[in-house]
């Protein structure tokens, strides 16, 4: 018979004790995540507000199958146009993490990534588009679908360059 057994008192004790532990030890790591994000959020404010009126580079946390990639994006998009119905991503290279269908149309655009190949009968693509929409999360769509551009391009429908997402 262990000491435990002879005192009911002590065990509940022991019990409460683990189970107030593990609870600590989730909210402590509840607490390092808020943290974690509040000086991403601040540095990138820092970064964006130099006091210079240059444009500066946005570290951003994507939601991604693969956790905690960090994209270095333009504050400013340019914009694309769409055609078609393209599918969306959560990454430019899970073609299992389909989020949804776009519409046709115009959408801002933040940088691209050489990903995997995408083909239909309007030609070829490699290039990935990160999408950025305003009220729900940054999403992937293959550059496949830029109405005014070819095989293996990836430009703002201006023409100039969409930059490179750096991981």
């Amino acid at each position: 018979m262990s000491t435990d057994d002879n005192h009911p008192e002590t065990s509940d004790q022991t019990t409460r004790l683990k189970t107030m532990a593990k609870r600590l030890k989730a909210w402590q790591t509840l607490l390092a995540a808020v943290i974690g994000g509040l000086a991403t959020l601040v540095a990138a404010i820092v970064a964006l507000h130099d006091g210079k009126g240059s444009e500066q580079v946005i570290p951003v946390v994507l939601a991604s199958p693969t956790p905690s990639v960090l994209v270095t994006v333009i504050p400013d998009p340019g914009t694309v146009t769409l055609f078609g119905a393209p599918r969306a991503y959560l990454g430019p290279d899970c073609e299992e993490c389909v989020t949804g269908i776009l519409f046709a149309g115009r959408y801002p655009v933040q940088c691209k990534y050489q990903g995997r190949l995408h083909k239909g009968p309007e030609g070829h693509n490699h290039w990935w588009l990160l999408i950025e929409r305003e009220d729900l999360s940054d999403i992937w769509v293959s550059a496949y679908h830029l109405k005014y551009h070819g095989d293996n391009e990836a430009k703002y429908d201006d023409g100039s360059e969409i930059p490179l997402c750096t991981f």
